[in-house]
């Protein structure tokens, strides 16, 4: 009768040292067989796994998960997975690489993009995860780059008054011609000395620095046009 502890010798037994090799074809079978054993190991584990979610009551196929066996339920979905995509035969077994992570990778591939890593020899025995996931990326469509979301910024126009005209017509022509200048008291006014008074030209309704530096911009053009 075979109990835990001959179990146990015989794991053991299977870690001691191999016999010593010295020839590439021995070289050559030994890692052969050992790639194939791990690769079927894997495949077997997520075939019973499997098997056990569709023959299991409702439930106990989670608890024997959880509580049972030496890996969580990430490690068994991705073990299923891995067999259901090699027993699909869509890659040739000795095209596969051992490890369930990579071989994951390779199965969780959309249709087109797995069809073209086989093709450009990607999928190979001793492929990457890395090397995988860097493919889908690269296959991947560009993605789209959100528009920024327009800030609108409500400005309450500031109420200009229309030229307020002081003079006459015929003064008013008379100003033309000669130099402007502001108000002391009100800096948006301008005033024009006319027949040895100081008159008022216009006004614009200041209400903040901006429309005060206009009208002595409008007072520095004029000015620089009169002789």
């Amino acid at each position: 009768m075979t109990n835990a502890r001959s179990l146990g010798n015989t794991r053991l037994s299977m870690l001691a040292a191999p016999r010593a090799l010295t020839t590439r074809a021995e070289f050559v079978a030994d890692i052969r067989r050992e790639w194939t054993n791990a690769l079927e190991s894997t495949v077997q584990v997520g075939r019973r796994l499997n098997e056990a979610k569709a023959a299991l009551p409702h439930g106990e196929y989670e608890a024997m998960i959880e509580s049972e066996l030496p890996f969580g339920p990430a490690t068994a979905r991705k073990l299923r997975e891995v067999a259901a995509f090699v027993d699909a035969g869509t890659v040739p077994l000795d095209q596969l690489p051992e490890a369930y992570s990579t071989l994951y990778a390779i199965a969780t591939l959309p249709d087109e993009v797995r069809a073209e890593a086989v093709a450009q020899g990607v999928i190979r025995p001793d492929v990457t995860r890395a090397e995988v996931e860097a493919f889908k990326e690269a296959k991947a469509p560009p993605r789209a780059v959100p528009l920024p979301t327009p800030t609108v910024i409500d400005v309450e126009p500031e109420a200009v008054s229309a030229p307020v005209v002081a003079a006459p017509a015929s003064r008013l022509s008379a100003a033309l011609g000669l130099r402007w200048h502001l108000d002391p008291s009100d800096p948006g006014a301008i005033t024009v000395e006319l027949d040895g008074q100081r008159r008022v030209l216009f006004v614009v309704v200041a209400h903040d620095p901006a429309a005060a530096a206009l009208v002595r911009h409008v007072l520095t053009m004029h000015n620089a046009t009169v002789a």
